[in-house]
């Protein structure tokens, strides 16, 4: 996780549990050096107000599989360049830990 998770109200009904994930592929390059690729995803989970206790249970740093709906969307940034995004509706969230949860 790429930060802590923020919570948004959608109406009365839901809110937004959103956070940032990385997956970074590692590979040898033709030289033989060692390479990260990381590639960031802005992932969303959204719940009942009373079903938001997932977001004190993942912090910045932690290790979590998700599964959901992925998406992709174009922004323009600072420099007015047309920039690339991925997103994911999580479905379901797993903790990688010694002992794992699914929310």
């Amino acid at each position: 996780m790429g930060a802590d998770p923020t919570v948004n109200s959608v109406n009365n009904e839901k809110v937004a549990i959103n956070f940032d994930l990385v997956h970074t592929e590692r590979f040898k390059n033709d030289r033989g050096e060692m390479v990260e690729r990381p590639t960031w995803v802005r992932a969303s989970m959204f719940r009942k107000p009373e079903k938001t206790g997932v977001k004190d249970y993942i912090r910045k740093g932690d290790t979590v599989m998700v599964t959901g709906f992925p998406s992709a969307s174009g922004y323009q940034d600072k420099e007015g360049k047309i920039q690339a995004g991925l997103n994911v509706r999580v479905k379901d969230l797993e903790f990688i830990h010694s002992k794992k949860q699914t929310v």
